[in-house]
């Protein structure tokens, strides 16, 4: 879906940026990796990731971690991923200083690089 890492970033970068931009919430999910990537990119165009992310605006995940919850027996639960993005984006849209939410994450990249390509398609 992507050139490299650095294309990635830059993308995801300017997807966050302009949500922040516009007072919104947030939230990325992705590797270790593409994280510092993208916040790499953002502090380039000038955004403060971390400022933003201590204000509740910016929300960071590790899709690993998402992973080790959302898994079970090799599945993943949809009732845990219900769970788990319903609590997130509700608490995202709860905040009344900002005025909407978005959200860019990667586990079913992640779930098929991992060869779990039925995980994945859940």
């Amino acid at each position: 879906m992507y050139d490299s890492d650095d294309f990635l970033s830059a993308a995801v970068a300017h997807f966050a940026a302009e949500g922040l931009r516009s007072g919104e919430s947030v939230l990325l999910t992705g590797t270790r990796e593409h994280l510092a990537g993208i916040e790499r990119k953002l502090r380039s165009a000038g955004v403060d990731a971390e400022a933003a992310e201590r204000s509740g605006q910016l929300a960071r995940t590790d899709v690993d971690e998402a992973l080790a919850v959302l898994m079970s027996n090799g599945r993943l639960d949809g009732n845990r991923f219900d769970a788990l993005t319903g609590e997130a984006l509700a608490q995202a849209l709860a905040d009344p200083r900002f005025t909407g939410a978005r959200w860019w994450g990667e586990i079913t990249s992640t779930l098929h690089q991992r060869g779990e390509r039925e995980a994945g398609l859940a």
